[in-house]
């Protein structure tokens, strides 16, 4: 043994170990790849070399990439044959990998497709998806390393790039079968839809069966029922075949449809309908005994390629037509000449009639003369009315040779400075548009309207009047008559003033108002005195404070002067008060005296009776009895007397006979309430007497009553040091009016003083110990105001919105009644006009607005005339008559701007075709023609012709077309049998039978889509291809690994799609559309570019540059 067996040179676990170590190496540091193994489909048969091979077989294997800097190899090389790649790659796989995973499945395949299994092999692919790239095996370097562990681990393939020859590359995985989709030769293959028309012959006869009368459809049928009919004596037996339909499961015969109508019968056939395992369907039929027709449909060719069912079509029965020739008299065609009638025309149809147009030899075409008048086409006449004119022809005058001028126009204004009127001075020449109208904006200036406004007020109520004075100008909105006012809620009253025009009144809607003194008198001293006027309605109620003359707050008691509950005037000091003791006599004692006899019988009436105090105006009426009793009657209670006052009433006024007076004592009074709706005069003094201060109370000049106090200066009525002003406490009445409030000293007598006139004029108020505070004749209160709309017109105010505003309240003064301003401008006011045209003349003008402030007439500017003379142009139409001539002309537009009478030029006659229909007689020949446009300008006879088709026809004479429908076999898709729906009638012979195209002759319409990579197999030429792309849109098949060559107009059949065209042509390469189709796309193969470069240098294509021999 020449090896130490105790050195051993690689044990089987240490194998194991390099070779797990190997594939976990390149688990981590190889990439995937797909190792595609290549097999033989053919060889040649003397050098067994392999003629065509194909990968359709995918494994993938992790390999490490030796040339992990890029790939080696010569790289990309410029040679004579164009560029080419040279790249090479070198991976290493695992041996062990390759025979677990690949190499058991390479054994299981056919020798003679794979010629080795046990190890890769030179030929085979390597797909490396990161370059997406082909590379084939041109080496397998399986000892290096060299037997480490005297064993060796993987296989090293030494790769160049893979160059595509027409190779089957189908994997079924997609990014690798795509990537020769455009590589190789692409054959590109323009495709049509398969299919043969179909072609029939007829067999005519006579005695045939022409309907079918389905009398009875019968019941209960499971199968199709068998139709046979009786033979003819002498002829053919009809055939026919059964339709059934199936209602609510029952299935019954729908219709019978003939395949064959038979020959030779004289009278019907029976017909017979039998079998189906239903009973009941019965029918009979009708013939044709005399005239030809189809009876028969005889398929000729069955056609190919029908999936639907195609539509058969029968020639129609000829005939014979009529014919005729024209007369022409005055170029109208005055009749038509039969010269045969025809045939069986229908007498209940007009049957067309055909006429030749004339030919215009004998046309004349029209003239016509113009004149004008003031530039305007005025008369268009007739010269000659030509011939041969059968529609109005265009007449075309010439345009007019004058030039184009502005119109004038002027205006005039009124008194309320308005512009009054436009007038045209000058109308212009040549507008297309109606011109624009400028008038000169107003010279006047803006003012402000002005209003007289005056008010009154009374009870409570105050009216302002006013009315317009001026209406201003260049108004542009409404605006506002703003009333400014003096105004009290209540207060002032001129119903009936005491003195003056106003007095106050008190109101509890008021606060109460502080008197103030004018303060050019001298101060009054402590000996002082307060008059008013008041006026207490006779409906006021309760106690009414009207004044208050002195205030807690001044440091002296509050002095308040009203009118108590029982209607007396009472004065408030502090916390007493003094009023009224004096009244009217209400009663008395004795009423009846002491008899005296010395009194004298009779009755005696005694006035003013005075009382030993202030009373006075009593009276009284006595009578004496005989014994000299009085019996005293009061009829006059008088006034100013005192309880317990007491009245004397002297002998003397009772006859003077000597008796006692009789005294009278006033047991009873009653008081005058001072609200009687008159006016009083109040008179309060406060004076010093016998060491204390008396105020005292006076009404109506008469003493009222008084209170003392110590003269300790405690109850000062006014005093020098505390002035204090007189309120009117408005807030505790509701009417009493108050006038005239003043103070003066005390005077001697002047209580009992009533003033007989107001402050103003009273002779007090000179003296220097007079204080007004207020006789009410000036105005005081808040100022408010009140605004009135105005109305305007064309910028002036026309109207304020009424002529008075009653308010509630007092208005004491009206401090302003002004109108807003304008706001606008001269400019605002322009005054606008529009104008009109009438063929090219200004021809009115109107004001749209008149403006305002126009103090002179303005200017007025029209814009230019725009137009040519050519707009300008008079029209005119042409009327003509029956004979085909212009009868008169009408002027449609007289035009301006002419200076000379212009041309005409009126179009040639067009002449009119003669148009009319035939009538038919009784015996269904024409007799006569009716026109219905005898035409214009026929010199020579023209052409007649008379329609002659089935559809001139009498139907009921038996003339009909023949019909029928085709039967399918729908396993061939081609035609079966005809049934014929109905056999026509009145054929002089067989006529054409038509089939329509199968579908898949029409556009690309074959059988199914063919599918990439797939094999397609010519059916006549057995060639064999594979299919790159299929346009089905365009009908492109692009196909490669072509073995020979299709048969144009064979069927081109996918192996895997079922897929059947037909070959229509190769196609070249400039056919081939770009969309939808692929290119051979190789960014190295340039040797057309070479070739087009070189054919620019020298070029053989026309001539040789080298000269020609």
């Amino acid at each position: 043994m020449p090896l130490n067996p105790f050195f051993l040179q690689g044990s089987a676990s240490e194998q194991r170990l390099v070779q797990d170590l190997v594939n976990e190496q390149l688990r981590m540091y190889g990439i995937e790849v797909y190792y595609l193994p290549r097999e033989i489909i053919s060889r040649k048969t003397v050098f067994q070399e392999v003629q065509s091979s194909e990968f359709d077989d995918n494994y993938l294997i992790e390999a490490y990439v030796n040339t992990y800097d890029g790939y080696t190899g010569g790289g990309d090389v410029l040679t004579k044959f164009g560029m080419q790649l040279k790249d090479e790659l070198v991976v290493t796989i695992s041996k062990e990998r390759w025979e677990d995973y690949i190499a058991p499945f390479l054994a299981m395949g056919d020798a003679y497709e794979t010629e080795l299994a046990h190890r890769p092999r030179e030929g085979d692919l390597i797909y490396f998806p990161l370059g997406g790239r082909f590379f084939e095996v041109k080496f397998v370097e399986h000892e290096n390393p060299f037997y480490q562990l005297q064993k060796n681990y993987v296989y090293e393939l030494q790769c160049e790039l893979f160059e595509y020859e027409n190779e089957v590359i189908d994997t079924d995985i997609d990014e690798i079968d795509e990537r020769t989709s455009n590589v190789g030769e692409i054959i590109s293959l323009k495709m049509v839809g398969y299919g043969n028309t179909a072609v029939l012959g007829v067999e005519m006869s006579r005695g045939y069966v022409r309907d079918i009368f389905l009398n009875d459809q019968g019941y209960n049928y499971s199968s199709t029922p068998t139709v046979t009919f009786s033979a003819p004596i002498s002829g053919r037996t009809a055939t026919a075949v059964a339709i059934t339909t199936s209602i609510g499961g029952a299935r019954s015969v729908k219709e019978i449809v003939l395949t064959d109508a038979g020959e030779g019968y004289r009278e019907p056939p029976t017909v017979t309908i039998s079998g189906g395992g239903g009973v009941g369907a019965a029918a009979t039929v009708g013939i044709e005994s005399f005239r030809q027709g189809v009876s028969k449909a005889v398929v000729l060719s069955s056609g190919d390629g029908y999936t639907d069912v195609p539509i058969v079509t029968f020639g129609s029965p000829t005939f014979t037509g009529a014919t005729g020739s024209a007369v022409v008299s005055n170029n109208i065609v005055n009749s038509i000449v039969l010269s045969d009638g025809g045939s069986n025309y229908d007498p209940d149809r007009r049957i067309g009639v055909t006429i030749d147009p004339p030919t215009g030899s004998g046309f004349v075409q029209a003239t016509a003369n113009t004149a004008i008048g003031n530039g305007k086409l005025v008369s268009l006449s007739v010269n000659n009315a030509g011939i041969g004119y059968s529609v109005e022809p265009a007449v075309t005058i010439d345009a007019p040779t004058g030039v184009g001028s502005t119109a004038v126009v002027t205006a005039t204004i009124n008194a309320n400075e308005n512009v009054e009127t436009l007038s045209i001075a000058s109308s212009g020449q040549f507008y297309v548009g109606n011109p624009i109208l400028t008038i000169d904006a107003p010279t006047g200036i803006a003012s402000t309207a002005t209003a007289n406004t005056t008010f009154t007020s009374n009870s409570g109520l105050s009216t302002f009047t006013y009315s317009l004075t001026s209406p201003g100008r260049y108004y542009l909105s409404q605006p506002t008559l703003t009333i400014k006012y003096l105004a009290l809620s209540a207060g002032f009253d001129a119903t009936s003033p005491k003195y003056g025009t106003v007095a106050w009144k008190l109101i509890n809607a008021d606060n109460d108002r502080n008197l103030t003194w004018n303060g050019n008198q001298t101060t009054i001293d402590q000996e002082g005195s307060v008059q008013l006027y008041f006026k207490a309605q006779s409906s006021n109620v309760g106690f009414s404070t009207i004044l208050e003359l002195n205030k807690v707050s001044n440091g002296g008691e509050d002095v308040t002067l009203g009118i108590n509950t029982l209607g007396r005037v009472e004065l408030g000091i502090g916390t007493v008060s003094i009023a009224s003791t004096t009244g009217e006599i209400s009663a008395f004692t004795p009423n009846v005296g002491v008899a005296d006899s010395l009194r004298p019988n009779g009755s005696y009436s005694v006035t003013n009776a005075t009382g030993n105090a202030s009373g006075y105006g009593a009276a009284f009426d006595v009578d004496v009895s005989s014994d000299g009793t009085p019996t005293i009657t009061l009829t006059n209670g008088g006034a100013g007397y005192y309880s317990s006052e007491t009245i004397t009433i002297a002998d003397s006024s009772l006859g003077g006979g000597g008796a006692a007076d009789i005294v009278l004592t006033v047991t009873g009074i009653s008081f005058a309430s001072v609200r009687d709706d008159a006016w009083h005069y109040v008179y309060v003094e406060s004076k010093n007497q016998f060491g204390s201060q008396l105020t005292s109370l006076y009404l109506d000049g008469n003493f009222e009553d008084s209170i003392s106090f110590a003269l300790a200066g405690d109850k000062p009525l006014i005093t020098n040091a505390n002035l204090t002003p007189p309120v009117l406490k408005n807030s505790y009445n509701t009417g009493i009016l108050v006038d005239d409030i003043y103070s003066t000293n005390v005077l001697s007598g002047i209580g009992s003083f009533v003033p007989i006139s107001g402050i103003s004029t009273l002779g007090v108020t000179t003296l220097s110990s007079t204080v007004t505070y207020d006789d009410f004749e000036n105005a005081i209160g808040t100022e408010q105001e009140i605004s009135i709309n105005a109305n305007i017109e064309n910028g002036e105010v026309v109207s304020l919105d009424n002529s008075s505003t009653t308010l509630t309240g007092i208005v004491t003064a009206l401090n302003s009644a002004v109108i807003d301003a304008p706001l606008g401008v001269a400019t605002n006011f322009r005054a606008t006009a529009t104008a009109t045209i009438s063929e090219g003349f200004v021809n009115s003008v109107s004001i749209a607005s008149s403006g305002a402030g126009y103090l002179s007439t303005p200017n007025v500017a029209v814009s230019s005339a725009t137009g040519s003379p050519s707009q300008f142009t008079a029209t005119g139409r042409a009327k003509i008559n029956g004979f085909g001539q212009i009868s008169e002309f009408e002027i449609l537009s007289m035009g301006g701007g002419y200076l000379l009478a212009p041309g005409v030029t009126i179009d040639p006659p067009l002449g009119q075709t003669a148009e009319g229909f035939a009538n038919v007689g009784l015996d269904g020949a024409i007799d006569s023609v009716t026109f219905t446009k005898i035409g214009v300008g026929y010199t020579t006879p023209p052409t007649v012709g008379f329609s002659n088709t089935i559809g001139d026809r009498d139907g009921e004479s038996g003339f009909s077309t023949a019909t029928g429908t085709i039967v399918l076999d729908n396993n061939q898709n081609n035609i079966l049998r005809v049934n014929i729906t109905n056999p026509g009638a009145g054929y002089l012979g067989p006529c054409t039978v038509l089939v329509e195209d199968p579908a898949a002759i029409a556009g690309n319409a074959g059988v199914g889509t063919f599918w990439f990579n797939e094999v397609v197999l010519g059916e006549d030429s057995l060639i064999r291809a594979r299919v790159k792309n299929w346009d089905q849109e365009e009908g492109v098949l692009q196909i490669g690994q072509e073995n020979g060559k299709f048969f144009v107009g064979e069927k081109i059949i996918g192996q895997s799609s079922g897929a059947i065209y037909i070959l229509d042509k190769y196609m070249l390469l400039s056919e081939v559309p770009a969309a939808g189709s692929v290119q051979n796309i190789d960014n190295y193969d340039q040797n057309d570019l070479f070739e087009g470069e070189a054919d620019m240098i020298l070029d053989f294509t026309e001539v040789n540059p080298f000269g020609e021999v």
